[in-house]
C-alpha cells in the first residue's frame, strides 16, 4: 500500500515519476483511491509486489519510491496492506 499526499494537490510530474518508477520495477496497481476530501492532495495505491523485490530494508523499493516522491516535493508511505495498518 502506498500513500502520496502534496499538498496543494498532487502535481502531474510528481504522480507520472511514482508510478513509472513502480512500472519499472514491475509492481502491479490493483487500485487507486483518492483520499483527500476535494482536490487530490492525498491517494492510496494499492499494489502487488513481483517476486523478489524487496520492500523494507536498506536498500529497499520503500526506501527508493520515497526518494522519488520527495524530490518532487511529496510524501510517501509505504505500508503492508493488513489489519495492523
Amino acid at each position: 500500500m502506498i500513500t502520496l499526499v502534496q499538498k496543494p494537490r498532487i502535481a502531474g510530474p510528481t504522480l507520472k515519476a511514482v508510478l513509472d518508477s513502480c512500472a519499472q520495477k514491475g509492481v502491479n496497481i490493483v487500485k487507486v483511491e483518492r483520499l483527500s476530501v476535494t482536490g487530490l492532495a492525498a491517494m492510496q495505491v494499492t499494489v502487488n509486489l513481483p517476486e523478489g523485490l524487496v520492500a523494507r530494508g536498506p536498500g529497499g523499493y520503500a526506501e527508493e519510491l520515497a526518494a522519488v516522491a520527495s524530490s518532487r516535493g511529496a510524501d510517501l508511505a509505504f505500508q503492508r496492506d493488513d489489519v495492523e495498518r
